[in-house]
């Protein structure tokens, strides 16, 4: 009964957080701007009041939490290094109930070594809507189309693949609407055996990884069914790599922007010249080592 009844508030969640997403891209500067500050506001008053570490902090250095109210405002703290969060995670956890539920994930460490950060189940079941803006541009782009076949190679254990069985768990999924699973460390005959037999739209994976696959596939003329568009993500794809697939295979290359510590930052725009930055979510800033604003 629990069971069911945990997929019942997360279908609310996840369908809430959907409702008017398309808009969101498209909307004047100053409405994405409020609805930031708005959610930085509540955010901040939450870290405040129940986060230990911003809790002291505050403190500290005399900052009345009532005084971030846009996002500029956070140039008043000091940057957070990652080595602080990896000597005392907890110390970033919520106190509250839904601090006290969150979902564990790892940083990929690309930048040094790995960091843990929770997820609360709020804004795990979220990422539902969200996940519709960098959606919208897909089906725009191969026509709009609401069966879209989508494979994602990724690896056991990855940050996606945790958030799939949390979606699992706590949504109504058709057992149908699973694609077959392959992983990026299966041999590569079983990948191509999958590309195959699932035929995908949409073939999603590590940047490096769609470039080094293709390659070889170019390289020994193997048969294999091409994707109408390649979504690579985490890592990046080469120049040299995203002419192979446009302008030999004829295949756009698409890129989702996202992180562990913040799930949406940017995505190909429909242009496919830069990145939407999802900016009522993530606070966007270039600094050098010492956290100046360049």
């Amino acid at each position: 009964m629990t069971d069911i009844f945990s997929k019942i508030v997360g279908r609310i969640v996840a369908g809430r957080s959907r409702v008017g997403q398309s808009r969101v891209p498209y909307l004047h500067p100053e409405k994405l701007r409020e609805m930031r500050d708005t959610r930085l506001r509540e955010l901040v008053r939450y870290a405040a009041r129940t986060v230990p570490y911003y809790r002291r902090l505050f403190r500290a250095q005399g900052i009345d939490p009532a005084a971030i109210r846009v996002a500029e405002d956070l140039d008043r703290l000091p940057l957070l290094e990652k080595e602080a969060v990896r000597q005392e995670p907890r110390l970033f956890v919520s106190e509250s109930r839904r601090g006290q539920t969150a979902v564990p994930f790892v940083t990929s460490g690309t930048t040094g070594s790995p960091l843990t950060v929770f997820c609360d189940r709020d804004y795990l079941l979220s990422q539902a809507g969200f996940n519709k803006r960098e959606n919208d541009v897909i089906r725009n782009l191969l026509g709009n189309t609401e069966s879209l076949r989508k494979l994602i190679l990724n690896y056991e254990g990855s940050n996606s693949t945790t958030l799939r069985r949390f979606l699992q768990r706590y949504r109504f999924r058709p057992a149908l609407s699973e694609p077959p699973r392959a992983w990026v460390d299966d041999p590569v005959e079983h990948v191509i055996d999958t590309l195959n037999d699932y035929r995908p739209d949409v073939l999603g994976s590590y940047g490096s990884y769609l470039e080094a696959l293709f390659r070889m596939v170019a390289a020994r003329d193997m048969d294999v069914h091409m994707p109408r568009a390649v979504l690579y993500f985490t890592d990046a794809m080469t120049d040299g790599g995203k002419r192979l697939f446009e302008d030999t295979l004829g295949i756009p290359v698409l890129s989702h922007y996202n992180a562990a510590e913040a799930f949406k930052i940017g995505f190909t725009c429909e242009e496919r010249t830069g990145f939407h930055l999802h900016e009522d979510l993530t606070y966007v800033k270039i600094v050098d080592s010492s956290g100046r604003r360049l």
